[in-house]
């Protein structure tokens, strides 16, 4: 055979027919298992594997081109983790996961899209590359941990980041997640220079941090329905009487239960269900409402289908409805009125018409009549 083995040097079977790996490639895979099933091509560097030698792993499809000199082994598929890690690698040795990302890698916030911010502690403006948003701010020592394996800045470093570019609704959720997660806040302050200090000084003094804890997109909705309307804000998934409940009103005796179509299975059995089954127990004198995932993306804001099931209070002579005889309830009020009207009515008719005095009005003529004359 002319010409030179072009796997010399490279042992792929042993005597009793095992694939065996070159040292070089049990040191990337493992180097990779430790990252996610990433390396950047500096990491692969210190290996001892040569330039020559990289290029040709990625010819053969050993290596995938995840960022600029980051690269998945053994396939191009990578999990969250793996994408996290491999943006912040693309960064530079000292880039963290910041802002939104971090707060998906701690548990704050919900995946949403292909963004990955990273933060490198350099000054100037913040930058794209491709799905990656890098930031340029200070990073002190104390802002920067590990979680999972990945340079992340810590949960209070997080949410002064998410202060910058979340709305305040968002920045309040992602305060709940924190104390219902327990994760250490205890340095969260306002820094001044940063855009966000207001609006976090605001969170921090006006909202109970866990108090508005919500679990689905559809008590997000109500929450901001409520904030729309500038309604008092309840306690979310507490626990009345023994019951947990969506929302409370404590002082109003109120309770709505929200329920969203994806627990019934389809649209048609929520509202079906929504229609036919209470869903909570009031507690006396108080009322229980219902609201389906439908009715309130209603187009006036107010859920159209709500059920509402009153627990009569005190009785009394003049009855609110078939339910609830107890001024608690919100028709006990247009019955009332009812009442009243009736019982006028009543009272004229024994009366008889009312009597005139004075000389009898003289007969109006038609316009077209006095105007011919």
């Amino acid at each position: 055979m002319r010409g030179a083995n072009r796997g010399a040097g490279r042992v792929l079977v042993d005597m009793y027919g095992d694939l065996v790996q070159p040292p070089a490639d049990r040191r990337i895979v493992a180097l990779a298992e430790g990252q996610h099933g990433v390396v950047a091509r500096r990491q692969l560097g210190e290996l001892g594997i040569g330039k020559s030698a990289i290029d040709a792993r990625i010819r053969d499809g050993r290596l995938w081109r995840v960022h600029q000199g980051v690269y998945a082994v053994g396939r191009p598929t990578l999990t969250l983790h793996g994408r996290f890690l491999a943006a912040v690698l693309s960064c530079g040795p000292n880039a963290v996961l910041s802002h939104v990302a971090a707060a998906i890698l701690w548990g704050l916030l919900e995946e949403r899209g292909p963004r990955i911010d990273v933060t490198v502690p350099r000054g100037g403006q913040r930058r794209r590359r491709g799905a990656v948003i890098v930031h340029r701010a200070a990073l002190p020592d104390a802002d920067v941990t590990t979680q999972h394996g990945i340079p992340v800045t810590t949960p209070a470093r997080t949410l002064i980041d998410l202060a910058d570019v979340l709305p305040r609704r968002r920045l309040e959720r992602a305060l709940d997640e924190a104390a219902y997660l327990r994760l250490d806040v205890a340095d969260l302050q306002p820094r001044p220079g940063r855009r966000g200090s207001r609006a976090l000084a605001q969170a921090l003094t006006r909202h109970d941090a866990g108090a508005t804890r919500t679990r689905s997109d559809l008590e997000e909705r109500m929450l901001s329905l409520l904030d729309r309307c500038r309604l008092p804000t309840p306690e979310v998934n507490a626990a009345v009487e023994g019951y947990e409940v969506d929302f409370v009103w404590r002082a109003q005796r109120l309770i709505v239960e929200t329920d969203g179509w994806a627990a019934h299975g389809t649209r048609t059995a929520s509202s079906t269900t929504a229609a036919a089954t209470p869903t909570c127990s009031p507690p006396a004198g108080g009322c229980c409402a219902s609201a389906t995932a439908a009715s309130s993306g209603s187009r006036t804001g107010w859920p159209s289908g709500s059920r509402r099931r009153c627990a009569p209070s005190a009785p009394g002579p003049a009855a609110a409805c078939r339910s609830c005889a107890g001024r608690a309830c919100p028709r006990g009020r247009g019955a009332r009125r009812r009442v009243d009207r009736s019982r006028r009515s009543e009272a004229s008719a024994h009366r008889g018409p009312p009597s005139r005095t004075g000389p009898p009005a003289a007969p109006r003529s038609c316009p077209a009549v006095r105007g011919n004359a």
